[in-house]
């Protein structure tokens, strides 16, 4: 993970998004990894939360791409599954003892992307309260979204 973070995402001898098609496989493969040797570790959730900021840095990157060199879509469902197992992670790092600072700012991506109106409310009223009561979310020491 680390490798692709530091020596693959920033490449400028490839087009953007062939450095996302290679990097949305090789988190694929990750995910799987970690699903198959049911590791759950603050780790994991870190790795996770990686991925869901890239989808969302492709999406937005990509945002005018012809469909054949980047399909949005199916970027969101990769985000959405990045989600999803890190509600989970959360939900089994709690049960140890453990929080994540991150975790008020991924709720707040499960909030913006656009989902039926009643989930919503689902999804708010699964929140932790320690996810509920942060103050600001900082993303490079930048105040982001004030949760209360």
């Amino acid at each position: 993970m680390n490798y692709l973070m530091n020596n693959i995402v920033d490449r400028r001898d490839h087009p953007f998004t062939e450095v996302v098609s290679f990097c949305a496989d090789r988190f694929r493969a990750i995910r799987a990894d970690y699903t198959c040797q049911l590791v759950s570790d603050f780790q994991v959730a870190q790795h996770l939360e990686i991925m869901a900021r890239f989808h969302i840095l492709a999406a937005h990157r990509c945002v005018e791409e012809a469909r054949e060199n980047f399909d949005q879509h199916q970027n969101m469902e990769k985000l959405l599954q990045c989600l999803i197992s890190l509600r989970i992670y959360y939900r089994d790092l709690r049960l140890r003892g453990i929080t994540s600072p991150n975790e008020a700012e991924i709720y707040c991506y499960e909030f913006l992307l656009p989902t039926e109106r009643s989930s919503v409310l689902k999804k708010f009223l699964s929140m932790t309260p320690g996810a509920l009561c942060v103050r600001t979310v900082s993303y490079y020491d930048m105040p982001a979204i004030i949760i209360c």
